[in-house]
């Protein structure tokens, strides 16, 4: 019965989003990977310093950065059934150990607060998290690579959001 009531939510807030809503042929799964892209944003290096606001944190220009998060935000807004994490990471060379952890958190927290500021319900995201430089998703050998490593990400936790 979960299962099945799980299908009917993100087919609805899949449809609800999706213009046409035309009958679903994909796997719910895949529709849903294809009708939500959480894109978050990607940071200066070393960026931010405590008090450091978002908007001089990220990399240029700001508004290229804010533009995918106004997305994020705006989706969130008109599906609350998302229950929603906020994750801060960062290259392997702007930070070490522990300050790595900080520095993600310091990311995760100004994006959480960031979508809490523009109409996310709180209670829909999960306390903000920074995963250090555990997870890069580009080569750190290059600064092409390290810049797609410096990054707060917006991930779909579960679709219960109460």
């Amino acid at each position: 019965m979960k299962k099945a009531l799980f299908a009917l939510v993100v087919t609805l807030a899949t449809c609800e989003f999706v213009v046409g809503c035309a009958p679903q042929k994909k796997p719910i799964a895949e529709s849903f990977n294809a009708s939500f892209e959480f894109r978050g944003v990607k940071f200066r290096s070393g960026s931010p310093d405590p008090g450091e606001p978002l908007e001089e944190s990220l990399q240029s220009p700001a508004s290229e950065q804010l533009r995918p998060l106004q997305y994020d935000s705006d989706a969130l807004k008109q599906n609350p059934v998302f229950r929603m994490e906020v994750i801060g990471f960062t290259d392997d060379r702007e930070c070490a150990d522990q300050a790595c952890y900080d520095l993600s958190t310091r990311r995760a927290t100004l994006v959480h607060r960031w979508l809490i500021d523009h109409g996310v319900s709180p209670r829909c995201l999960e306390a903000p998290r920074g995963r250090g430089r555990e997870v890069f998703i580009d080569d750190n050998r290059a600064e092409d690579g390290r810049q797609q490593n410096r990054r707060a990400e917006v991930n779909v936790v579960d679709f219960d959001c109460k």
